[in-house]
């Protein structure tokens, strides 16, 4: 079983969605590894993320293994309730529980608190 996490960059020319995936060894240490980029330029909508995700899955050689949880910034169209990346994925993997990333949410509050505090900036 594994967890799936993305989280999308756009750089000047694309964007990419670098695509982790997060397992426990026969000892029960938990490991994560990135599995690669994908990019989702030309389709960022939530069909087109949810297939790149998939697609990098299998790329990878792990499409066989169920997924339990997945973890995405908090983009509307990653972890809306209805119709988005989340549910999409969740409708083939049933077991693949939404999990926030606090790394990201931690990121939100530093990026805000920078900008009310001048001496910060």
């Amino acid at each position: 079983m594994s967890a799936s996490s993305a989280d999308e960059a756009r750089s000047f020319k694309s964007e990419q969605l670098a695509l982790y995936v997060r397992y426990t060894n026969a000892k029960l240490e938990v490991k994560e590894r990135f599995t690669g980029f994908v990019d989702c330029s030309s389709n960022s909508n939530a069909d087109g993320i949810a297939n790149g995700i998939l697609e990098g899955i299998e790329a990878a050689g792990l499409s066989s293994i169920p997924i339990i949880a997945q973890s995405y910034d908090g983009a509307s169209v990653m972890n809306g309730r209805e119709n988005e990346v989340q549910q999409k994925i969740h409708q083939i993997h049933p077991s693949a529980v939404l999990i926030d990333c606090m790394a990201h949410r931690m990121k939100l509050v530093l990026a805000e608190s920078c900008k009310v505090t001048r001496h910060v900036q």
